[in-house]
């Protein structure tokens, strides 16, 4: 395992500005002016309590799901800005698309995902317009690793979580 760290200024993302139908790689934009983002999950958990536990709770993780907020500024001049924008004023499939992030450590991650627009324009009479935006996970997301496997959820359909790169269809 490395210890390698890298600065989260060298994190690019990409949008779709297709949905989730891209005709090539030029399909997918830099969102660019963004300044913050985090990586959340939320995770399913069932809970029972059998009578030979003697009154001890058991837990198991059975849904998972990603959040990536990001935000930053209106930049009226970027394709993939103005993309995540219009998502504002959209609803239903308009709003949905694949976010790729590249990782400074040459990690990617790829995942179908909905936009959900939260904050859009605004601001005082001396700042920049807000851009501020999650992308949820809508199904199973590829994690890719620089060294060519592939992570992803047990029971996603790949035995054992793992599988080499060229095993699987990527964009």
């Amino acid at each position: 395992m490395s210890n390698t760290i890298y600065p989260v200024s060298g994190i690019n993302f990409r949008i779709c500005t297709q949905g989730r139908t891209p005709a090539s790689e030029a399909a997918f934009a830099t969102v660019r002016g963004m300044e913050n983002f985090s990586i959340s999950f939320d995770n399913g958990i069932e809970e029972w309590t059998p009578l030979d536990a003697r009154g001890w709770r058991r837990r198991m993780l059975t849904a998972k799901s990603m959040s990536i907020a990001i935000s930053g500024k209106r930049m009226p001049s970027c394709q993939g800005n103005n993309y995540i924008a219009q998502c504002a004023y959209q609803a239903g499939v308009l709003c949905e698309s694949i976010l790729l992030v590249s990782f400074p450590n040459g990690d990617e991650l790829q995942m179908d995902c909905v936009i959900n627009v939260t904050t859009c324009g605004g601001g005082g009479a001396t700042e920049l317009a807000e851009l501020n935006f999650e992308c949820l996970s809508d199904g199973v997301p590829i994690y890719m690793r620089s060294n060519g496997s592939v992570i992803t959820p047990m029971g996603a359909g790949l035995e054992l979580g793992v599988v080499p790169h060229s095993d699987l269809e990527v964009l």
